[in-house]
């Protein structure tokens, strides 16, 4: 739980769901995240649309005994939103690299507020690096298309 306005990703994603359809998932997709976002104003229609997303998702990634997945949830008014995260990877590979930056992303980071745990890190990282970071956990857009196809 914390602070719904303390996250940047809250109101880019009620302003790019506007026009899209109640309880259908939705691609979001910027420059550093692709994710599906679901959202409603009739909780157990989200749950059902929560679950056949997740049994899609299942289905496009056999390898594993359940997707991975980072969920952020809040409510704006009458709507409940849902941002479901599917990752390929639990760190970067800089994570592991001798001197590469310590930054393994959840829901707070993908969310526009970056943890780092050094110093040194804090200092050593740019735009670049954090979309390198993103694009190595994260699926690309055209992936996840074919979840939802």
């Amino acid at each position: 739980m914390g602070i719904k306005n303390a996250l940047p990703l809250i109101s880019e994603i009620v302003n790019k769901t506007k026009d899209a359809e109640l309880h259908k998932p939705f691609l979001y997709s910027d420059e550093l995240r692709n994710f599906f976002v679901i959202y409603g104003d009739n909780e157990n229609e989200l749950e059902k649309v929560f679950f056949n997303l997740f049994e899609r998702l299942s289905k496009h990634f056999p390898d594993e005994p359940e997707p991975k997945i980072n969920l952020l949830g809040f409510r704006n008014n009458t709507l409940t939103y849902v941002a479901v995260i599917p990752r390929k990877a639990h760190r970067p590979k800089s994570y592991y690299e001798q001197g590469g930056i310590k930054v393994s992303p959840a829901t707070i980071d993908i969310g526009g507020v970056l943890v780092v745990p050094e110093e040194n890190d804090f200092t050593a990282i740019d735009g670049g690096e954090v979309k390198k970071i993103f694009s190595e956990v994260l699926f690309d857009k055209d992936d996840l298309k074919k979840v939802l196809a």
